[in-house]
């Protein structure tokens, strides 16, 4: 268990031994049930041997909903539709772009000013909306 915190979950782990291009046996110095549920934690992922930890949190590879596009150190990260996710329809949205803020300062401000936009933007909508009350206090 290269450098997993969690690896101590994982002591009775002797070998993995792979069995065919998509099987592997697991085996344990004794019996473990808990194995699969840790296993299928999101606090387990798997890594690729042929690519470094560091490279993995710079660039990573996955077999989610998303995919990884682009990751700018204090700025954003950017996942894109997976069209081959195994679950057909999935997900739903087309991408996921996140605004990393590290001002806490910042963060109350640009949740305001989201908003205000979103708010006008939907003055001509027919659907029903929720408008929350901008004089509230917002903890982010």
């Amino acid at each position: 268990m290269r450098n997993n915190p969690c690896g101590i979950w994982y002591a009775n782990l002797q070998e993995v031994s792979v069995d065919s291009e998509h099987e592997v046996t697991f085996h344990l110095s004794k019996p473990q049930p808990t194995l699969i549920v840790l296993l299928a934690s999101g606090m387990a992922p798997v890594y690729p041997c042929h690519v470094s930890s560091k490279d993995m949190r710079i660039n990573p590879i996955g077999t989610g909903p998303f995919k990884f596009v682009e990751f700018k150190s204090n700025d954003t990260i950017k996942l894109v539709h997976n069209p081959y996710y195994w679950k057909p329809g999935r997900p739903y949205l087309d991408a996921i772009e996140w605004r990393i803020m590290s001002s806490r300062v910042t963060r109350p401000l640009i949740a305001r000013q989201d908003w205000s936009e979103r708010r006008h933007a939907r003055q001509g909508a027919k659907w029903p909306t929720t408008v929350v009350e901008p004089s509230l206090p917002c903890y982010i």
